[in-house]
């Protein structure tokens, strides 16, 4: 058996295939997050309210109730 090599570990003798990509970003999904690459304000520590609102109703739509200023991000 050959052994691993000691800065890389080597090749995996029996591992699995390494799976493909994945699914591609959505264009809308990339245009949003370029857009906010240059933002450099900070946001308040928990979240911003925009994030806070977005997590709350993700919840609500779940049938667990919360409330916006009960929420960490």
């Amino acid at each position: 058996m050959r052994q691993a090599d000691a800065v890389g570990q080597g090749p995996v003798r029996y591992g699995p295939v390494f799976p493909d990509d994945g699914l591609p970003v959505l264009p809308e999904l990339a245009a949003v997050l370029a857009a906010a690459a240059s933002r450099t304000e900070e946001q308040p520590v928990g979240g911003a309210p925009v994030l806070l609102d977005a997590a709350s109703g993700y919840f609500d739509r779940r049938g667990l109730p919360a409330d916006p200023a009960r929420v960490a991000a």
